[in-house]
């Protein structure tokens, strides 16, 4: 295996070490949110993702 391709094979999975820049903020107004089943959250995405559906 030529360890050139190795190291940017496992790259693609372990890229956490280059970590974030800058902090983000964390996520707000999400508890404001009604909950809903699965079926409905996906409806949005139904015309760009074709089968999911079955996925």
């Amino acid at each position: 295996m030529n360890l050139a391709n190795h190291q940017t094979d496992v790259s693609r999975f372990c890229d956490i070490a280059e970590g974030p820049e800058r902090m983000t903020l964390p996520m707000e107004g999400y508890e404001k949110v009604p909950l809903v089943t699965l079926e409905q959250a996906i409806e949005p995405l139904l015309s760009y993702v074709s089968d999911l559906k079955r996925m």
